[in-house]
């Protein structure tokens, strides 16, 4: 099962995730929308190289 997909938007109103993936050139943003769209669609079960672990100091992992 799939995620459904929210970008983040402030208090004021801005939504910086938008903001940036429209600062990009058009491929770069068409990746990266191809990417969520995987998330969007196949969820927790998506796969390496898509998805992966983030281990750190700051990580509950």
């Amino acid at each position: 099962m799939g995620y459904e997909i929210e970008f983040y938007k402030t208090e004021n109103g801005r939504k910086p995730v938008e903001e940036f993936l429209k600062s990009l050139q058009k491929n770069q943003s068409a990746r990266i929308l191809k990417d969520i769209e995987l998330l969007k669609a196949i969820g927790a079960d998506l796969y390496y190289p898509y998805i992966d672990s983030i281990k750190g100091e700051n990580t509950r992992a």
